[in-house]
């Protein structure tokens, strides 16, 4: 009569492998009994890294930015670890009835190329017996230990084009800190690597994950424990934010005294899985059972879980903190020079205490200073103001100076203009009627577009547009009807030498798969980029970016809504006093 370990109660039938598990059990506990080894990690079940869209399958992909992502799983596991005869197929004990483990999981995506993920699992509770069967024991788990903490690096190879899938490959290395006694531990480094691919359509995803993950080849674990080949893979149907689909997850083992595809050495099982996103937390939960009787592989399994993943941009946050140090220091640039023209202004004595009739006339302009009520700048003798220079609109520049004696002006560099009304942008409409004093524009009836560019002005840290940048269906493709609103956009650059860094954002609604849209908007704002460099803008001061539907301007319950969330935008990241000259950020990466 011989047993073996079953993971299925149903099914309890392994294959002649059961005599090598009985002749392994060599940890003695008393002088009649031995126990059974325990040096391995039981739970076959492997999260998918923070921040990813299925629960066991990972993500092909690396999230656009710098994005942080925490999340925390519940994984319940039901009998995954029986002892039976092999005779009769009567059950002798259940090792392990049940375990709770918990998995604390972050990661770091960096600009779609790379992502460090690390899961630290706990195992809050587990329970089980210790059948005897000729002497030998099998060993009771213990509750509320650690397990193997799995660290990881994803690099994405190929990003989804069409049909194209995007694929990616992702290297694992489990560190040896879970209990050994405990099912938690295998007493080893272990690592693994995978070949992820996978794509998001509008109305569905799919994934697949190969791997091959080394384990040890210790003695006291022949024929139980070896290095695997997994597979993991999964599919989802889209319902807006939510997605629902199965998953399945197996492997079989190889090597210290196991022959790979035998029963006992197969595991597969299979979830049905379903999800949601809801701004920057994801919700998930999955529930199935065994297809095969593997050591770890459980009759049910139950998970829950949640995680924060919000889209954060470092080199913005620094550019706007640049922008404002820049600012700062022009504001300063800007009261000196005032308080420079300020002292330049100082009346001059023409004369030195000169004299009219007997009494004193300092300027010497025929007038005297108890009647002159300008006594030091010289001034006719009649007038509104006797002694003062004629000032006939009043702005403080003699009339003999002013290019526009009858209208209230500023001084000006340019003789031509000294005295006439302040135009800052040399479009013929004065500031005080301008409503876009900065930006050269067009006359029009309405006060607040008077004097501004058609469709293209400049409002704080932002070149807007009033217009809409058109595509092609679900494209890159910019329709030519758009031409003449990017060339708007190019003057305003080429006006604006200061104007070191843009960065050319797409937006989408929320309509079909999130990845998806990330990446037809990242495509549409490369498009962008491209438009203007071949239109004469040094690439050096374009970056584009891409945040899909995750920066709303109004909600997307509506049609109207979504169209107005499907947009170009240009943030102004760096300014420079330097103008050109200080264009170095470099080109544009796609």
């Amino acid at each position: 009569m011989r047993c073996t370990f079953d993971s299925v109660e149903a099914r309890r039938v392994w294959e002649v492998g059961s005599a090598l598990l009985l002749a392994s059990m060599t940890l003695a506990r008393s002088a009649d009994a031995q126990q059974v080894p325990r040096g391995l990690a039981l739970d076959r079940f492997e999260p998918s890294p923070a921040g990813d869209t299925m629960l066991g399958v990972p993500d092909p992909t690396v999230a656009n930015g710098v994005r942080p992502s925490l999340g925390i799983m519940g994984v319940y596991s039901r009998d995954p670890l029986l002892l039976v005869y092999e005779d009769d197929h009567s059950e002798l004990g259940k090792v392990v009835t049940y375990q709770l483990n918990l998995h604390a999981m972050a990661a770091l995506d960096f600009g779609s190329i790379a992502k460090l993920h690390v899961d630290v699992p706990f195992m809050a509770s587990q329970d089980g017996n210790a059948p005897v069967l000729n002497g030998t024991q099998a060993a009771a788990p213990d509750s509320a230990v650690m397990g193997d903490v799995r660290t990881g690096l994803r690099f994405a190879l190929v990003q989804q084009r069409a049909w194209v899938p995007s694929i990616a490959v992702n290297a694992n290395v489990w560190f040896p800190s879970g209990n050994d006694n405990s099912f938690t531990g295998s007493g080893s480094t272990r690592y693994a690597l995978e070949l992820i691919t996978g794509a998001d359509h509008n109305a569905y995803l799919w994934r697949i994950a190969l791997g091959r993950r080394f384990g040890h080849d210790a003695s006291s674990l022949a024929g139980m424990v070896a290095s695997d080949a997994t597979l993991s893979a999964g599919a989802a149907v889209r319902f807006g934010p939510a997605w629902v689909g199965p998953e399945l997850h197996g492997s079989t083992s190889s090597g210290n005294g196991i022959d790979a595809f035998g029963r006992s050495s197969t595991q597969f099982e299979t979830l049905l899985t379903a999800g949601a996103r809801l701004g920057s937390f994801t919700f998930g939960a999955g529930a199935g059972g065994g297809l095969t009787r593997g050591i770890g592989t459980p009759s049910f399994r139950g998970l829950l879980t949640i995680a924060f993943s919000p889209e954060v941009n470092w080199a913005s946050a620094a550019a706007e903190r640049e922008q404002q140090s820049v600012e700062r220091k022009r504001e300063q640039e800007n009261r000196a020079r005032q308080a420079a023209e300020n002292a330049t202004r100082a009346p001059v004595l023409v004369r030195e205490h000169p004299t009219v009739g007997g009494a004193i006339d300092t300027d010497g302009d025929g007038v005297p200073d108890d009647v002159d009520e300008c006594p030091t700048i010289v001034g006719p003798r009649t007038g509104p103001r006797p002694g003062c220079p004629l000032d006939t609109d009043g702005d403080g520049i003699p009339d003999i100076d002013d290019r526009c004696p009858t209208v209230p002006g500023v001084p000006n560099d340019n003789p031509a203009l000294h005295g006439c009304p302040a135009d800052t942008d040399g479009d013929g409409i004065i500031d005080a009627e301008d409503a876009c004093p900065t930006e050269r524009g067009v006359r029009t009836n309405d006060p607040k577009t008077h004097g501004c560019p058609e469709a293209v002005r400049i409002v704080g840290t932002q070149i807007v547009i009033s217009d809409t940048i058109l595509f092609a269906t679900a494209q890159d493709a910019i329709a030519p009807e758009s031409d003449g609103l990017l060339l708007q956009i190019v003057h305003v650059l080429e006006d604006h030498p200061e104007i070191a860094r843009v960065a050319v954002d797409g937006h989408t609604d929320n309509v079909g798969l999130e990845s998806n849209n990330l990446a037809l908007s990242r495509r549409r704002a490369v498009a962008v980029v491209r438009w203007l460099v071949a239109h004469g803008i040094d690439e050096r001061r374009l970056e584009a970016r891409g945040f899909g539907p995750r920066r709303p301007l109004v909600s997307n319950d509506t049609p109207e809504g979504r169209s107005r969330n499907r947009r170009v935008e240009f943030q102004i990241l760096r300014r420079t006093p330097l103008g050109a000259s200080d264009w170095k950020d470099g080109g544009v990466a796609e």
